[in-house]
């Protein structure tokens, strides 16, 4: 079939096929793990301690392979890791309190959300 002889709909019908498949092929649309979907309610948890997570149960692993002598060190690093979790949740209420000072909205919308 030649161009010519398509009216207008079919040319803008052609057009958008071929626009959705060049967009599902070069930009796909990709679902969030439950992982990911969880750590973005949580924006205060930064990279760094999802590595610090890591490297903490990386050392439980160990302690419960070997003998209990490696549990002071696992303990020494959850507590240091809880200490800095709590600071960080600490800075991120502050700068959200900071910046939301006038909108009370949001600040009962975040009080409400540390609740639960």
């Amino acid at each position: 079939m030649q161009y010519s002889e398509i009216n207008v709909n079919e040319k803008f019908d052609l057009i958008v096929r071929s626009m959705k498949s060049l967009a599902d092929t070069h930009m796909p649309v990709r679902k969030y793990t439950r992982r990911e979907y969880k750590l973005k309610l949580k924006p205060r948890i930064t990279q760094e301690i999802i590595c610090s997570s890591k490297h903490r149960d990386y050392l439980f692993r160990i302690y419960k392979r070997t003998e209990p002598l490696d549990f002071g060190k696992y303990k020494k690093f959850r507590n240091h890791l809880t200490h800095v979790k709590e600071l960080a949740k600490c800075k991120y209420y502050e700068e959200q309190f900071a910046q939301n000072n006038r909108n009370s909205k949001r600040i009962w919308t975040l009080i409400n959300e540390e609740r639960q």
